[in-house]
């Protein structure tokens, strides 16, 4: 008879899942920490006229790794329309095409809005930074 054997195949999956754990608390927490950035630069930036808006900013934790940043309430009516303008004045950045289409108003009465972002920039601006600290994570 002839024969292999591998020995410490329990330990390494146990290394294994333990550095997992490890590492998914720590982008975890780096997410966490983004998210409460992203949320606080969205209301220091949201127009304000009663506060309506920038009280509807809102964010979650769903589970770990899965965060969500919402406008809810009477300010989410329309901060569509303050992040991207309306009429001939709105601007739309480059891949939210799908998402500012749900909010295109009837032809008809002309409303020219110019737009006054605060919802994407800081979160596009955060995740580069996220995006970085994540790396930096799975680099040690």
């Amino acid at each position: 008879m002839i024969s292999l054997s591998l020995s410490g195949l329990k330990g390494l999956q146990k290394a294994i899942k333990d550095k997992e754990s490890a590492l998914t608390k720590g982008i975890d927490a780096q997410m966490a920490a983004s998210v409460a950035e992203i949320n606080a630069q969205q209301k220091a930036l949201a127009p304000v006229d009663f506060g309506t808006l920038r009280s509807s900013l809102k964010f979650t934790r769903i589970a770990p790794l899965d965060y969500e940043i919402v406008s809810t309430g009477a300010g989410s009516e329309y901060a569509p329309y303050q992040e991207f303008g309306t009429g001939g004045l709105t601007l739309i950045p480059q891949g939210l095409e799908n998402e500012a289409a749900q909010f295109k108003g009837k032809v008809g009465r002309q409303v020219n809005m110019r737009p006054q972002p605060f919802f994407y920039a800081p979160a596009f601006k955060e995740f580069r930074e996220l995006k970085k600290r994540i790396e930096q994570l799975l680099s040690k």
